[in-house]
């Protein structure tokens, strides 16, 4: 699709589109073949909608369920994002699906069982931490012992895939965690631990 001069490509890539208007503001993400409406007002959406109609074959599919790994589910006060099947994907990929669940993604210490001798498999090394990484937009809680993981990914031990087990064996445990936006005033809370 090639923007009008309605709609406006965003600097930070070739993917996203936003129209301002009198009425509000369009948002449209392209993916391959896939295409997200959002913005401020219905009826700018629906009309746009309408539009594409007209001009391409599509199918609507209404409100947004899942998106390149991203679970949506929405009610009338919150939406929640989470990636429980995508999560899932890794844990059965890194062969944990029978592991016990870890209280905490990585070890305080951070020694962990294994030998300092290179692990066997880098590539599929390097493919669960990219899946971690990803798999951070809805649990930033990982983000620490993902870090620490991905610095390792081009020298990784069994020691290194140990903890990466870790992970993932914390991840089978909060699978159903994700991000909730609710309706109301957005009130920014930080913790933090004196480590």
């Amino acid at each position: 699709m090639v923007p009008t001069p309605l709609i406006l490509s965003c600097g930070t890539g070739l993917s996203l589109f936003v129209k301002h208007s009198a009425t509000g503001i369009l948002i449209l993400l392209l993916y391959v073949n896939d295409i997200v409406v959002t913005g401020s007002s219905p009826t700018l959406i629906h009309d746009f909608i309408n539009c594409m109609h007209h001009e391409f074959q599509m199918k609507d599919l209404a409100s947004l369920k899942y998106f390149l790994g991203l679970e949506v589910e929405r009610t009338n006060d919150r939406l929640l994002l989470h990636q429980t099947k995508y999560a899932g994907e890794l844990i059965h990929r890194a062969g944990v699906d029978s592991c016990t669940t870890t209280p905490t993604p990585i070890s305080p210490s951070r020694s962990t069982n294994g030998a300092d001798v290179s692990f066997h498999n880098p590539r599929l090394f390097r493919s669960l931490v990219g899946g971690l990484q990803y798999l951070t937009v809805t649990h930033p809680d990982i983000q620490f012992a993902v870090n620490y993981v991905a610095q390792k990914m081009h020298s990784s031990t069994e020691k290194d895939f140990h903890t990466l087990k870790s992970i993932l064996q914390y991840v089978k445990g909060t699978i159903l965690y994700g991000l909730i936006y609710s309706r109301g005033d957005l009130r920014l809370r930080g913790y933090s631990d004196s480590d």
